[in-house]
């Protein structure tokens, strides 16, 4: 089976391609969302990658935000529903660099 560009003319949209910035995607994206419900799992799959990109973005920003709140390592984890020892290790070095 065949995809179509035009399929992934969504997807693609995802990323800023000249900058490599990602583009700023709400919850109800229809697109988006939609794709990565595609019974295509080509399509289905970049959109999902597509949506992590965006979520790793945007996670990394809020637990930056957070540490400049002074929330602590364990809360940040508990809202994030994971333990504080991976979070530490994953943001650590990017949020607080020495």
């Amino acid at each position: 089976m065949k995809v179509h560009a035009s399929e992934l003319q969504g997807v693609a949209a995802g990323r800023h391609l000249s900058t490599g910035r990602l583009r700023q995607v709400s919850c109800e994206d229809p697109t988006l969302l939609e794709m990565a419900s595609s019974d295509d799992p080509r399509i289905a799959l970049d959109a999902i990658a597509r949506l992590l990109d965006i979520l790793d973005h945007d996670e990394l920003r809020a637990v930056r935000k957070a540490r400049d709140d002074g929330m602590s390592w364990e809360s940040i984890a508990t809202l994030l529903r994971r333990v504080r020892s991976s979070v530490w290790e994953r943001y650590a070095k990017v949020v607080e660099p020495k």
